[in-house]
């Protein structure tokens, strides 16, 4: 696949050879056109690993997520900033456009057990109830200054996490959503559950451990302002811009855990971690 003219926005991983993503035209951003189109790429698929969706939208996707509940279809979503939504069904190849009724920012959207969750300014918290139908399910919505969330993740519905501006990290235990000490005031970024733990980084090389109300400052191995974390055999890897332990690279986007691998998207290409090095798999 080509991508001299065109670069990676966001993706949604099902596995380490069976991702989907979005593209913006690189040409399209510089006449100041937001654009997106979408795709999948399926290593099993040998005649053409690589497909496009037929949608294009006048929207950049700044989030993607998919699940597949237990006996049911697999869904994926993307989103825009403004609530704007992608939905892929892809047993069928069904294809939906349309905004989300929300007055916040939206920064992110995850897959948790077997839902779909947006989050976003202003501590707003949405949680997918149908197609194109999102219900607010979030701590406090309007609140003084400047506050938000950009992460939100869970080891279930009656046990969600979110993690955002000033160090902002909650917990919702049961329907109740809890403010946790997080013991930083940096903007958190990211935040994966893994292993019986959640991990959070964010600005200045910021890595959180912990579960319910309890976290701690644990060594990142950096100072830079971290984007993503992810757990991969009981390891914990952290993504900067330019970096993932000894892996060095350009504009680095998203790092996604599954059962068998990692998947790094960066502007302009996809690797798969395998044998201990991430590979191109994107060319």
């Amino acid at each position: 696949m080509d991508h001299t003219g065109s670069s990676f926005l966001t993706c949604a991983v099902a596995g380490p050879g069976f991702i989907y993503f979005a593209k913006e035209l690189d040409v399209l951003v510089r006449r100041g056109t937001p654009n997106s189109a979408f795709f999948v790429f399926k290593e099993k698929d040998t005649e053409a690993p690589f497909r496009k969706y037929d949608e294009n939208v006048h929207w950049p996707a700044i989030s993607m997520a998919t699940i597949k509940p237990e006996g049911g279809q697999r869904v994926v979503v993307a989103i825009g900033h403004n609530g704007d939504f992608w939905e892929l069904s892809p047993s069928t190849t069904v294809e939906t456009l349309g905004k989300i009724a929300t007055k916040h920012v939206l920064r992110r959207v995850a897959g948790i057990g077997d839902r779909l969750f947006a989050c976003g300014m202003n501590r707003v918290v949405l949680e997918r109830t149908g197609v194109g139908q999102w219900a607010e399910s979030g701590p406090v919505v309007d609140a003084p200054g400047v506050v938000g969330f950009e992460a939100i993740g869970g080891f279930g519905v009656d046990e969600l996490y979110a993690a955002g501006w000033n160090g902002e990290l909650w917990w919702r235990d049961a329907g109740t959503w809890k403010r946790v000490e997080s013991g930083t005031t940096v903007n958190l970024k990211s935040l994966t559950c893994a292993d019986g733990l959640v991990y959070a980084v964010g600005d200045d090389g910021v890595l959180l451990k912990g579960r319910r109300d309890r976290f701690e400052r644990v060594e990142s191995g950096t100072t830079d302002d971290l984007r993503d974390v992810a757990v991969f055999e009981g390891k914990v890897h952290v993504m900067s811009a330019t970096r993932v332990g000894d892996f060095e690279g350009e504009n680095l986007l998203r790092l996604v855990s599954t059962a068998d691998g990692l998947v790094l998207l960066a502007r302009k290409q996809l690797y798969v971690r395998r044998d201990g090095s991430f590979l191109p798999i994107a060319q």
